[in-house]
């Protein structure tokens, strides 16, 4: 079983999508229950980015797009936090 994978079958209650952007800038999106990852990114950054917006999913309320008030800020420091520690579990 891949990482992804892995990820997926934990949270079920969300679907998942891989698409192609070709802007190396482009990792995902999330809107309403529905997660994009950009296949053209590594196998790793795809996980890690998975894991990233599961975690925005599950614990935030904010509207993350304007990452300029201290709510936001906050969300997206603790999205950062709990992937990078979590992430090593899936990649093992």
């Amino acid at each position: 079983m891949t990482p992804i994978e892995k990820i997926i079958d934990l949270y079920s209650e969300y679907k998942f999508y891989q698409i192609e952007v070709k802007d190396p800038k482009y990792h995902d999106h999330i809107q309403n229950d529905c997660i994009y990852i950009n296949s053209l990114q590594s196998e790793e950054d795809q996980a890690t980015t998975l894991l990233h917006e599961l975690i925005h999913a599950t614990y935030d309320s904010e509207n993350l797009e304007k990452l300029k008030n201290v709510p936001a800020l906050k969300a997206e420091h603790f999205a950062r936090h709990i992937e990078n520690r979590e992430i090593k579990r899936y990649l093992a």
